[in-house]
């Protein structure tokens, strides 16, 4: 949902917050460069009764970028944080971020900003192995990802390249995290969640 579209009452992410009496676990996931506005969608959110919020510092499309938001904000981690605090502040729920690496081969930079995040208070990190420039093509930077998991005080999930059940159990175990992200695999294909819970006692 985009934070500034939702302050505006733009019909269409007015409707993407409803939450249906099917959905007992849900999410909102925001996009936007402006602390103040993610603070005020954060007041319209309230009604749904999301269990997290999730602010998206990953997309690398050139129309998102251009506003400064999504991966944009790796860039600039002092906005970033900015934007932590204001959601953090304004929430009653965890906070979660989604990030993409900095560095396909140096965890450094990644560190530093996931730390930074971490320090204003989000609960969780989602970790795209992959730079924006790349979007969605070439290797997923496993190393990268697992030298934050052994940094970082607050668990990083693991995302990038899951199409398949071996996929997921693959990137669990290069990267050493416990917890994986679904993204574009499950678009077309929502059996895959069910190949990733195995077998199940009726």
């Amino acid at each position: 949902i985009d934070a500034g579209s939702l302050v505006f009452r733009n019909h269409r992410c007015l409707t993407m917050q409803l939450r249906g009496p099917a959905e007992p676990w849900l999410v909102a996931v925001l996009l936007c460069a402006d602390p103040d506005q993610l603070s005020q969608a954060l007041h319209l959110l309230y009604p749904c009764r999301f269990d997290r919020i999730d602010l998206n510092m990953g997309c690398p499309v050139n129309k998102v970028i251009k506003r400064g938001a999504g991966a944009a904000l790796l860039q600039d981690p002092d906005r970033a944080r900015r934007g932590v605090d204001a959601v953090v502040a304004a929430s009653t729920v965890p906070v979660t971020v989604k990030m993409r690496i900095l560095d396909q081969t140096d965890p450094e930079p990644s560190v530093r900003f996931a730390r930074g995040l971490a320090d204003s208070g989000i609960a969780a990190v989602t970790v795209h192995g992959r730079i924006r420039d790349r979007f969605y093509s070439g290797e997923v930077a496993v190393a990268v990802i697992a030298a934050m998991r052994e940094s970082l005080r607050i668990p990083p999930i693991a995302n990038g390249g899951v199409f398949t059940a071996a996929d997921a159990a693959r990137l669990r175990e290069q990267t050493g995290c416990r917890r994986i992200m679904l993204a574009r695999g499950a678009i077309g294909n929502p059996w895959l969640f069910r190949d990733l819970l195995g077998p199940r006692s009726s």
